[in-house]
């Protein structure tokens, strides 16, 4: 499940659809990748916001689509009973479903070990590992020394994913075109439609005052 609240938020807003229904929220789903994020244990908490209360305006900063309110949503397993034992029963004997391969993901899943190795053939400094130990020296719960040494473990652990030939293949490309799009750091902005600081903040504040 990574991203799909993020996923379906951000399509919700560009096409201004006014409702959704979720099949996933915090009552079910569980964080799927621990090196993003922070393990949740309470002297965390106790530590970062020593003497520091959150009111309910401010609670809205730890919503996972970011500093906004989220489009408005209803998350079905908030309001019915989710047993997915009796989930899978039912799609699978009245609906005709077929389970996939064990341990199957979606294909921008299984790739995603491809988008942390590109992202560190641009910019070797900057890795999953680099981004989870450095928050936790920041936040206290580790010093500087162990941090370096959990990084340069995982560099030794490092190298090319087996799942390349899978993203070639899906995206029609060969090693050569690969390489040659990662030779150029920027090339990724070409595309980017430029516009002016001006236009820029208008349409930013216009969606923060009419987000739906």
């Amino acid at each position: 499940m990574r991203g799909m609240g993020v996923a379906i938020g951000s399509i919700q807003l560009s096409f201004r659809i006014p409702l959704s229904l979720s099949g996933t929220s915090r009552r079910t789903e569980e964080h799927v990748d621990q090196r993003f994020f922070l393990d949740g244990k309470l002297n965390f908490l106790e530590n970062v916001l020593s003497e520091v209360g959150i009111d309910a305006d401010e609670q809205f900063l730890l919503r996972p689509i970011g500093i906004f309110r989220s489009p408005p949503a209803i998350k079905l397993p908030d309001f019915l009973d989710w047993d997915y034992s009796k989930i899978y029963h039912t799609i699978t004997t009245k609906l005709g479903w077929t389970s996939p391969e064990k341990n199957a993901e979606h294909t921008d899943c299984r790739v995603d070990p491809v988008v942390q190795y590109i992202r560190y053939r641009k910019f070797p400094d900057i890795t999953p590992e680099v981004l989870h130990f450095s928050k936790l020296v920041t936040c206290g719960q580790m010093t500087r020394s162990e941090a370096l040494t959990q990084i340069e473990k995982a560099k030794k652990r490092g190298g090319r994913p087996h799942e390349l030939k899978l993203f070639f293949d899906k995206l029609g490309i060969t090693e050569k075109e690969f390489e040659e799009v990662l030779a150029s750091p920027m090339r990724h902005l070409k595309y980017l439609k430029k516009r002016s600081a001006v236009i820029r903040r208008i349409k930013a504040l216009k969606q923060f005052i009419l987000p739906y």
